[in-house]
């Protein structure tokens, strides 16, 4: 088992600061566990790392990884995450240095420091455009009242904004 260190919280708390003084300290690296940070383009309201801030204060610079590493168009599950994240923590490993998570999405962290299995998901990118299509032509709400029909079990569990 590699050994890890983590820092969890929630947003603006801290935490990345903090991240940076450890690594530094430490020997080690930063591996993003936010949901939000994985993301190109969102940085506002997501608090994602500037370069500046990368630099201990000792000014020596930490890389940071798992940020900005995938569009927001693109289906990106724990799963997914989980696998990229793992490859990074061992090459990182391997590099002789410590893997640090840092950031505040309890399932990414879980999913890496516990382990869990995800099983492998398909879907098809056409039936989701023909349901994006569908309620663009006749509402969300008429689509919700056709997966009431086709699947009343799923529909009690999604809301009908969720679509």
């Amino acid at each position: 088992m590699i050994p890890i260190g983590a820092i969890v919280g929630p947003t603006a708390v801290g935490k990345s600061k903090l991240g940076v003084e450890v690594a530094g300290l430490l020997n080690g690296e930063i591996v993003s566990i936010d949901s939000m940070q994985i993301y190109k383009g969102m940085d506002i309201g997501t608090a994602k790392i500037k370069m500046e801030e990368c630099y201990s204060s000792k000014g020596k610079y930490i890389p940071h990884h798992m940020i900005d590493i995938v569009s927001p168009e693109k289906f990106y599950s724990v799963a997914d995450f989980k696998k990229e994240a793992e490859e990074v923590i061992k090459d990182i490993n391997i590099r002789g240095k410590l893997p640090i998570l840092i950031g505040g999405t309890g399932l990414y962290y879980n999913a890496i420091v516990k382990g869990y299995n995800f099983p492998v998901q398909s879907f098809d990118k056409n039936i989701r455009e023909r349901l994006k299509r569908y309620a663009s032509k006749y509402g969300s709400k008429h689509l919700f009242e056709k997966l009431k029909k086709a699947d009343p079990e799923a529909a009690k569990k999604i809301h009908p904004n969720d679509l």
